[in-house]
């Protein structure tokens, strides 16, 4: 009598369609750097009487956010800097929440004062020297995107209040990580390995023959 027993080993990738499910992180909208610095190195603005407006700024304990977003006082004296009509301005304090302005940006939605690519202006002048900075950093990477996704990070950014979106090229799910300035890390710091409904299965299937 002989007895053969034969093992098989089968990886299968399931696919799980969630075309009208869209999984999205909640990013506090507050999650900026408490403080930040204005700075220029145009030659116009260094010269000019808005140079008193290049300095740091912290987060108001009056009133500390406004529109969903910081609000920042100057560390010596009486300007806030907000954000007003889709714009971050510099004004004084007494204005709080007015469109009106010494200093601001060009229009955007971003969250953080503190983000790439926003343009700013002080009086009649574009300013394409100056901008707004966050001294903290997550000495980490974010997270990896899982399979089947891919991020929008830029491969160098982890300063506080860094936004990584992470998406599905099989689905409209979506996650996103943030470097949060208060504890220096990223927020979450790892993401589901089915955030994309791909899930891998391994199934042993053991067959036994006798033979006599």
């Amino acid at each position: 009598t002989t007895t053969t027993t034969t093992t098989t080993t089968t990886t299968a990738t399931t696919t799980t369609t969630t075309a009208a499910t869209t999984t999205t992180s909640t990013i506090p909208l507050l999650n900026c750097c408490e403080t930040v610095t204005i700075s220029s190195s145009d030659s116009k603005f260094l010269v000019s009487d808005w140079v008193i407006f290049a300095a740091t700024y912290n987060k108001y304990s009056n009133i500390p956010s406004m529109n969903g977003r910081m609000v920042y006082k100057h560390n010596s004296r009486d300007y806030c800097l907000y954000y007003s009509s889709y714009q971050w301005v510099i004004n004084v304090c007494s204005a709080l929440g007015s469109a009106s302005s010494y200093m601001r940006t060009d229009r955007t939605d971003k969250n953080c004062v503190h983000s790439s690519g926003l343009s700013w202006a002080w009086s009649i002048y574009s300013d394409s020297k100056m901008s707004a900075s966050c001294s903290k950093v997550c000495p980490d990477e974010p997270p990896t995107a899982p399979s089947g996704a891919t991020s929008d990070w830029d491969g160098t950014t982890k300063t506080g209040g860094t936004i990584v979106t992470y998406s599905c090229s099989s689905s409209s799910s979506t996650r996103r990580s943030v470097c949060d300035p208060i504890t220096n890390s990223w927020t979450p710091d790892l993401l589901s390995a089915d955030l994309c409904g791909l899930d891998t299965n391994t199934t042993t299937t053991t067959t036994t023959t006798t033979t006599t």
